[in-house]
């Protein structure tokens, strides 16, 4: 079992992953990467996060504090429900249920 940064990498997946689990039905996943941008909607929060073959992106609904420290490049592990969405760019989006920020950039980029 390989790490990477104090997350072990069996436990993370990566977008082609993700599409290659295609599945009506909701499905548990765990990624890790950088925050690439923080679209707040008002009932909702879009997070896309940088993994290592593209973006995705993730949706927290205000029930979930977002933390005052969390900004882009923060380094990050989330776990969620992917959930088919044609409007997504790779045909899903995960649903955020918890995450862990791993590092927070000592200056804004």
């Amino acid at each position: 079992m390989m790490k990477m940064n104090g997350v072990s990498a069996e436990r993370i997946q990566a977008i082609a992953q993700c599409r290659a689990a295609d599945s009506a039905e909701p499905e548990s996943v765990r990624v890790a990467g950088m925050v690439h941008g923080i679209r707040d909607m008002g009932k909702f929060t879009f997070l896309t996060v940088r993994v290592r073959d593209g973006l995705i992106q993730c949706v927290m609904d205000h029930e979930t504090d977002l933390p005052a420290d969390l900004k882009n490049e923060c380094a990050i592990e989330i776990t969620g429900e992917k959930v088919s969405d044609a409007r997504a760019k790779h045909g899903f989006e995960i649903h955020v249920r918890e995450f862990r920020i791993l590092s927070v950039p000592k200056e804004d980029i």
